[in-house]
């Protein structure tokens, strides 16, 4: 009735499944020794009726606490989402390393790479170069408490942080790769160098797009860690 919720963090489909519940309950005989147990717990305000209490509050539903009533599903779902957007956006704002995350999504929802990419490697991939945790300089200076000033590409010599913009765009270790990446490109979206650079990492990640730019991201990172392996 909800459709796909799989996408929504665990906390908030247990809060939909909290009133879906309460519905379950008020509809139930008062005569049954659940219902009774129910009650008893609400008038105590104790355990789950003080956190289904709180649910409510937050959705503008106490009215159908004190009185009993069930509650629609969708008001209770259409509100977390609310606060998860929410929530969202603030932690958008407070992590550094959501840095390349907060350049391409600016819309809270589910993203069409979930579906799209099917190969699992190449999903893990993009995943986490969107999320800022692709084993690049910028992260892993980190672990070694490198400032990040420091944190610099050593397959290249342009003396700059190895970050996600500089691994996809620029790093000239890549350029051949890159060349035959962006040929493909431009037979789908022939105004893609017309773009600044935080727009065409907008539209790599878009629906027409992604799956090939998972694919280029995992071409280059393989020969990434090749490199790598060969310096240490």
């Amino acid at each position: 009735i909800l459709g796909d919720m799989g996408w929504f963090p665990a906390k908030y489909r247990r809060k939909i499944e909290m009133a879906r519940l309460w519905n379950r309950l008020i509809d139930m005989n008062d005569n049954r020794l659940t219902k009774k147990l129910f009650l008893w717990d609400k008038s105590q305000n104790r355990n789950w009726s003080r956190e289904i209490k709180l649910l409510f509050q937050m959705c503008d539903l106490e009215r159908n606490f004190m009185s009993n009533e069930k509650v629609n599903l969708f008001d209770v779902k259409n509100k977390l989402l609310e606060v998860l957007k929410s929530d969202w956006s603030n932690e958008i704002d407070l992590t550094s390393k959501l840095r390349t995350y907060c350049k391409f999504k600016t819309d809270f929802g589910k993203e069409p790479y979930l579906d799209i990419v099917k190969n699992r490697k190449h999903r893990s991939l993009i995943a986490q170069f969107r999320c800022g945790v692709l084993p690049l300089k910028v992260e892993t200076g980190r672990y070694q408490d490198i400032p990040i000033e420091y944190r610099l590409c050593s397959l290249c010599k342009q003396n700059v942080i190895e970050d996600e913009i500089h691994f996809l765009f620029f790093c000239n270790k890549y350029d051949t790769q890159r060349d035959e990446f962006n040929r493909n490109i431009l037979t789908i979206m022939p105004s893609y160098f017309h773009h600044s650079t935080d727009q065409r990492l907008a539209l790599l990640m878009s629906r027409e797009l992604v799956k090939m730019t998972a694919n280029f991201i995992n071409q280059i990172f393989e020969i990434r860690q090749n490199a790598i392996y060969v310096i240490l």
